[in-house]
């Protein structure tokens, strides 16, 4: 109980940490985007996440500070992930579906940290592929969380309404960007707009499960032994 609470609350302050850095990244950034390489600092809605991560920005500037800033913020998330994933290990009857699913989400959170490592204008190819990959993994670990919370709590609809948001926004921003993937790249006026939603949607999602997991585990302790 002791060290999923910990792993919770942690989550909880790493998402936060996400935030505010992706935050500070976006203030950082010098400008450009693929609609428009002239335009000035980063567009919500019309930039990348990833554009944050190049060493340049697509103005041509010096992106060093938005790079690093964006690379905390990703890192925050994963580490945020891996806290979520514990946390939520209480909810499967079976203790080998928590395993799995906190060693599926690992795996997400390191590949989602090699990503970060690896910017799409040093490293296309690679970049792209670990995108796909860390969102295929996270998928993975993420569904069996809410179809038992679903289950286990049919009542909590915020949880419930969170997890379809981010299984449908997180899926239109895997097979959008997959398609671009295997079209040789380029840009697209609707990814920017869903890969912000998707990522929305999952913060939403962690949040209220976490916060289910947390009123579970106050009426089990309020009931006693």
């Amino acid at each position: 109980m002791l060290t999923t609470s910990i792993a919770a609350r942690a989550s909880v302050m790493l998402m936060a940490v996400f935030v505010l850095a992706m935050g500070r990244a976006i203030a950082a950034y010098p400008g450009g985007s693929w609609a428009d390489a002239g335009a000035e600092g980063f567009t919500f809605w019309v930039n990348y996440w990833c554009d944050l991560l190049r060493s340049v920005g697509m103005d041509g500037r010096p992106n060093a500070a938005a790079a690093f800033l964006a690379r905390l913020a990703f890192f925050a998330l994963a580490a945020s992930l891996v806290g979520f994933w514990v946390a939520v290990g209480p909810l499967f009857a079976s203790t080998r579906s928590a395993r799995v699913v906190l060693v599926v989400g690992s795996l997400a959170s390191l590949t989602t940290v090699s990503m970060a490592l690896a910017p799409y204008d040093s490293y296309r190819v690679l970049h792209s592929v670990l995108s796909l990959l860390a969102g295929g993994l996270g998928f993975a670990a993420a569904a069996p969380v809410i179809v038992t919370t679903a289950r286990s709590f049919p009542r909590a609809w915020a949880c419930r309404a969170a997890g379809v948001a981010f299984v449908l926004t997180g899926g239109a921003n895997g097979v959008v960007y997959a398609m671009l993937v295997v079209q040789g790249g380029g840009d697209s006026v609707a990814l920017p707009v869903i890969q912000k939603l998707a990522t929305l949607g999952l913060l939403a999602w962690m949040a209220t499960t976490l916060m289910l997991v947390s009123d579970a585990r106050t009426r089990a302790a309020t009931r006693g032994p």
